[in-house]
């Protein structure tokens, strides 16, 4: 389980929000890292990641020792912090992706249906239509 939280634009190493390139792949990527704290990743071996395309992207980073994956997009690296502790880049989306549909559910059930006395007028006698 997570045990870390960031808000909507915050860096999931450093908690500053994530501007420029990145900040638009926050809502789409889970857990997102500023460029700063992804400018401090190290693959297992304590080397800096390879650069390119070819560089397999399986292979999990850290970033002051939080374990992260990273995503090929756009001429670019976006690199994601794994709060699950995840064996692949897909288990990490996979988990990322339950946690995120069971947030909303929890969200969802909590928001009232209906607000104010017409609200509650409205579910016991049902809705209310005028007849031409």
């Amino acid at each position: 389980m997570p045990t870390a939280s960031t808000e909507k634009n915050g860096c999931a190493i450093c908690g500053k929000r994530v501007e420029g390139f990145l900040a638009r792949f926050v809502t789409e990527y889970p857990h997102v890292v500023c460029r700063e704290c992804k400018g401090r990743a190290v693959s297992c071996r304590g080397e800096a990641p390879g650069s390119g395309t070819v560089y397999d992207s399986q292979i999990p980073l850290f970033i002051d020792g939080f374990k992260c994956w990273r995503q090929w997009r756009f001429s670019g690296f976006i690199v994601m912090r794994d709060l699950f502790d995840c064996k692949t880049r897909d288990e990490f989306y996979f988990q990322a992706k339950r946690a995120r549909e069971k947030a909303l559910a929890q969200k969802k059930s909590r928001v009232p249906t209906t607000t104010g006395n017409a609200g509650r007028l409205q579910k016991l006698n049902g809705p209310t239509t005028k007849k031409r």
